[in-house]
């Protein structure tokens, strides 16, 4: 692998290896506290020399020897270079602002290497180009995530991430079942095969269901309306570093496939469209008839009541 190859990974791989660092300096406060801004400046540059490079075309980086779309790679468009830079220097600014907004217990509880490894799964989900590799950034996130929003063990802290990792779970379930469906339709989780190959599966019921679960499970990933009920108990439980940081990682990490996912069903609108339009011609009318319904009868108890006063 190239060096220019290799810098499409090191977004990815700098903050997990940082975080083994500062795994290993636990013990010793200020120490940790100045290799994590120091290593957060690092993954900045880092970052930004890969947005550089993604400038001129994609950069691409093959692991394992094994070519696409059977081995993983690592696709830096302009897109996910912007977006890896954007959380490198949001982990830089959270770093930095917890040097005075965490107590020194939780952070010897680990939150440093948590913050860094909740970094390496973001921008390996900006960066991969398999949707697998994608689901299993999202899962490093989930657990990074989870420990955070639970780190001190207070009581609303643990109800707070329980409901969190439930439901996330339920929407790793949703993604897990679309990843096998699409593997089942077109025969490959690589990003630009799929792309190539889905249009001329010939099944676009399959691909309808397909692209509905990848964006049930990205909207509550990402606490969108209306699979945002996590979201409330669980945001205002952590620390304010925490509340910044997670947030920023879930709402952000789901732009990419998101917007992946409503070109996907661009493309399959002409089997979606009948159904829409059978849903508007027989739901709207009921909900019509309701809301008169409504209407209806509490103009028929405030009449009532102003008889009876």
């Amino acid at each position: 692998m190239s060096a220019a190859a290799m810098s499409a990974a090191w977004p990815v791989v700098w903050p997990l290896a940082l975080g083994a660092i500062l795994l290993s300096l636990w013990r010793h406060g200020k120490i940790q506290r100045v290799v994590a801004v120091v290593g957060s400046l690092v993954h900045v540059v880092l970052a930004g020399l890969l947005l550089a490079q993604a400038l001129d075309g994609p950069v691409v980086a093959v692991f394992g020897g094994w070519a696409p779309p059977f081995g993983i790679a690592f696709v830096a468009d302009r897109l996910g270079a912007s977006m890896a830079l954007i959380t490198a220097v949001i982990g830089l600014a959270v770093t930095v602002y917890s040097l005075s907004g965490i107590d020194a217990r939780r952070e010897g509880f680990g939150y440093h290497t948590l913050v860094q490894i909740l970094l390496a799964g973001v921008c390996g989900a900006f960066l991969t180009g398999d949707f697998f590799n994608l689901y299993v950034w999202f899962e490093v996130m989930l657990m990074a995530s989870f420990v955070l929003l639970a780190l001190g063990g207070e009581k609303r802290q643990m109800m707070g991430a329980l409901q969190y990792v439930a439901l996330n779970l339920i929407a790793s379930t949703a993604f897990l079942i679309a990843l096998g469906l699409l593997f089942g339709l077109v025969g490959t989780l690589n990003m630009a095969d799929v792309a190539r190959q889905l249009p001329a599966a010939g099944q676009p019921a399959l691909a309808g269901t397909v692209c509905s679960l990848l964006l049930l499970a990205f909207g509550v990933k990402a606490a969108i309306f209306p699979v945002y009920v996590w979201l409330p108990s669980s945001y205002h439980t952590p620390p304010t570093v925490v509340k910044r940081m997670k947030p920023f990682s879930s709402m952000w990490l789901a732009i990419r496939p998101i917007s992946s996912m409503w070109a996907a069903t661009m493309i399959f609108w002409g089997f979606l469209a009948p159904w829409a339009g059978f849903f508007l011609t027989m739901r709207l009318p009921r909900a019509s008839m309701r809301i008169s319904s409504a209407r209806g009868s509490t103009s028929a108890r405030m009449t009532s009541r102003m008889a009876a006063s």
